[in-house]
């Protein structure tokens, strides 16, 4: 289970399934409808018992502006605070885990008894939500500065074991050698498209899951785009870690004095569209991941 932080409240517009379970499906198609061109940043279920133990139920959005109503519709708050969260992967193939998810979730010690189950829709993974009584304090998790720090430094150290006679040498299974890989790493990495920033009225984590699912994949095999393929021909392995360093001191410092919330307006990621800070600051981590082990397996094939 993942203990989720909502650090602002999310304004949805919802519409109410005439009934339960079998409604649902009519009510979101119906909602789309009501929507029509308004732009949309993620779908959810809302769900709760009234004082006859009925289930009520709501398909729900959140809006782009977040302002905006939509005639029909009625106006729900998800309050910001402490989530405790689990996701369903393949959820269309699989709806029956919907249910068990969240009677794993209520079993929670902590849960806040007027609480409700939401869900969070994506286009493979769905995630189940159910609210933490207020005052909430959660174990401190490790950090994202933490998980930052520790990827890169040991992609450093991993480099640093390279002769330098070896940085620029192909390995015995072809592919990239390890001056491309850091170099494609620092390309990667440099910045955030940060430049305009729009507040995210939905979780600012939402796209955590699709990227690690993605990048955290070591089987799949992707083309990197034209403007993160490395370009020098020949590398200084001591002025590859000084940049890569350098970058870790820039995103320690974002990941704390930065406001995470915010969706990074710039670049709107292949697939999964517009990313806060946090999720592009994850995908620095897991991408670098993703070459750090490529890295190491070029070190034991040099080595062998």
């Amino acid at each position: 289970m993942d203990i989720i932080h909502l650090p602002h409240d999310i304004q949805l517009v919802t519409l109410q399934a005439t009934s339960f379970p079998d409604g649902i499906q009519g009510t979101f198609d119906a909602l789309r409808e009501m929507l029509g061109d308004i732009p949309t940043q993620t779908f959810y279920g809302v769900s709760h018992a009234d004082p006859q133990g009925r289930i009520l139920y709501y398909a729900a959005a959140s809006l782009v502006d977040a302002q905006q109503t939509v005639p029909g519709t009625r106006s729900i708050t998800v309050r910001k605070g402490y989530f405790i969260a689990l996701p369903v992967r393949k959820w269309r193939e699989n709806i029956p885990a919907i249910t068990t998810t969240f009677d794993t979730l209520m079993k929670h010690a902590d849960i806040d008894p007027e609480g409700y189950c939401l869900e969070e829709y994506g286009c493979d993974t769905m995630r189940c939500f159910v609210p933490l009584r207020p005052g909430y304090v959660p174990a401190q998790p490790v950090s994202l500065t933490k998980r930052i720090t520790d990827v890169l430094d040991d992609f450093c150290e991993t480099l640093s074991k390279f002769a330098d006679a070896q940085i620029d040498q192909t390995p015995p299974e072809g592919g990239w050698n390890a001056g491309q890989v850091a170099e494609h790493i620092s390309i990667s990495i440099e910045a955030m498209p940060d430049g305009h920033t729009a507040a995210a009225n939905r979780f600012i984590d939402e796209k955590v899951i699709p990227i690690n699912d993605i990048f955290l994949d070591f089987e799949a095999k992707y083309e990197s785009p034209e403007f993160v393929l490395p370009k020098q021909v020949t590398h200084d392995k001591a002025g590859l870690i000084k940049t890569l360093r350098a970058l870790e001191a820039k995103h320690t410092r974002a990941a704390t004095d930065l406001d995470l919330t915010v969706l990074c307006m710039d670049f709107d990621f292949p697939t999964l569209g517009y990313m806060t800070r946090y999720e592009w600051l994850n995908f620095f981590v897991v991408h670098t991941q993703r070459h750090l082990r490529q890295l190491k397996n070029i070190y034991r094939s040099l080595n062998a």
